[in-house]
């Protein structure tokens, strides 16, 4: 099947790949996956990035796109800034057809670049405003207030429009998304919010009632950690406990001697 038509996404993530050696193999990784080509995990960084160059030449050749995407841009432009250098002195030096998209939550992030990367970049911004609370309450109207013509019975859509239409002004609500909004304000997490809350439904009476946002709220906000903790042995937690008191001691090392002591003097 030919897909020259759509843009190949090689992703990385500055909290995970901002060493430029582990970056460049994640490159050639991904590009090793998208081919069907064999990975070799033995490769260095030299050879890593010139398989990433030829690549990039073929790909040009073959007139398809890569799209890099950088997450956490502003991890990649600390330290030497090696990969950003050789994507982008690659992509002016080939025939290539490759774009490096870099996002970030700060406005500065370009300015954190070397001269001879900035040079190299076109310094396209694109700037996303997180919504207003305001803008929030109205996608949520629009998606859960029903139409006349939904082909439901007038009366229920009546009722059931009232209700929202109440909950909407309730404080509690409005605090459920500030409190969402102050987790992740984006379109997707809202939507996930308002399946949840349409889950809980009560299937009764067709209703939304003001509950089921606050159940949908509870377990968008579950702390796994906590959740891990719930099936540790008795032993395990006390050692938890230890390893916890040693860094309060700012000891931020510790092997399994140090924290038996402390577990011998937990019992004293």
């Amino acid at each position: 099947m030919d897909n020259r038509g759509t843009p190949f996404q090689i992703r990385l993530n500055g909290m995970l790949h901002s060493d430029d050696n582990c970056a460049m193999k994640e490159i050639a990784r991904q590009l090793c996956l998208e081919h069907q080509l064999s990975f070799s995990k033995m490769a260095s960084s030299d050879d890593n990035t010139e398989f990433m160059i030829d690549m990039l030449r073929e790909c040009g050749l073959a007139h398809k796109t890569i799209l890099f995407v950088l997450e956490e841009f502003d991890l990649f432009a600390q330290g030497k800034q090696r990969l950003l250098y050789s994507l982008l002195d690659a992509m002016q030096s080939l025939t290539s057809q490759a774009v490096v998209i870099g996002v970030s939550c700060r406005l500065d992030a370009d300015q954190l670049l070397e001269k001879r990367v900035r040079s190299r970049f076109s310094h396209r911004k694109l700037l996303f405003i997180s919504p207003s609370l305001d803008d929030i309450q109205r996608l949520v109207e629009h998606l859960l207030i029903l139409a006349k013509d939904s082909g439901l019975p007038e009366k229920y859509i009546t009722d059931y429009n009232s209700r929202l239409t109440s909950i909407f002004s309730d404080k509690k609500f409005k605090g459920c998304l500030n409190s969402l909004m102050d987790a992740d304000a984006t379109t997707s997490n809202i939507l996930r919010f308002l399946f949840r809350a349409v889950s809980y439904m009560d299937m009764e009476s067709g209703f939304l009632p003001i509950e089921s946002f606050l159940k949908a709220l509870s377990s968008m906000q579950r702390q796994p950690k906590m959740d891990s903790l719930q099936d540790l042995s008795i032993l395990e937690l006390y050692i938890l406990v230890c390893m916890h008191r040693l860094e309060d001691k700012e000891q931020s090392s510790y092997n399994f001697t140090s924290i038996m002591k402390g577990l011998r003097a937990s019992f004293g």
